[in-house]
């Protein structure tokens, strides 16, 4: 596991070249485990530990008044962990295109399908964030209907986006395909992904 989610930043502009099963899933799983811990503490953002006393439940201070929290919106805690997942977002980008560009490849298919799905839930994004912003908007100003529509916009978009997302997860399952147009030499390349894919596994 370690060595294929070292293999997944080392490997970070190649765009070439072959990536094995276990590689792609090794280095997805712990993503996921990253950007869940951070979705998790961003989440702290929704308690005031000094306002409401269900957040201080089995903490034996009724009273509790910690630097850390305080303020709901304004914990230092969160609000880190808010930052370093919009970095990790962005960090991780390029890693998982090429990942998922290599690991087509490995089942003997263009990428042109991840660039085109790529690009589609690109828009969708930039689509959504304009929406979410035009919902603020509209809703500072108490223009409801206008609000709703835009959050209806928005919840499509991201239906799709997530559509999107699953398709490609669901591709990227494929097995490995020899020989292979995007190996040159199937037998070496075979032979070592073989061996990074056993080595990862037993880490």
């Amino acid at each position: 596991m370690l060595l294929a989610y070292k293999r997944f930043w080392q490997r970070t502009f190649h765009f070439k070249g072959v990536a094995t099963r276990s590689e792609y899933w090794w280095a997805f799983l712990v993503n996921l485990i990253f950007e869940a811990v951070f979705q998790a503490m961003q989440y702290l953002r929704s308690f005031d530990y000094n306002d409401h006393p269900s957040a201080r439940v089995g903490t034996g201070n009724p009273h509790m008044n910690h630097w850390l929290f305080a303020g709901g919106d304004d914990s230092v805690l969160a609000n880190t962990f808010a930052i370093i997942a919009i970095i990790f977002m962005f960090a991780t980008l390029i890693p998982k295109l090429s990942i998922a560009i290599r690991r087509s490849h490995d089942f003997n298919w263009s990428a042109h399908w991840v660039v085109a799905l790529w690009s589609a839930r690109l828009i969708l994004f930039l689509f959504m964030s304009f929406e979410v912003i035009m919902l603020v908007i509209n809703d500072d100003s108490h223009h409801m209907n206008a609000a709703m529509g835009n959050f209806l916009w928005g919840l499509l978009a991201f239906s799709i986006f997530f559509i999107l997302q699953v398709i490609e997860l669901i591709i990227l399952t494929k097995k490995s395909k020899r020989p292979n147009r995007f190996v040159t030499d199937h037998s070496s390349a075979t032979t070592v992904d073989a061996t990074d894919t056993s080595t990862a596994d037993a880490q």
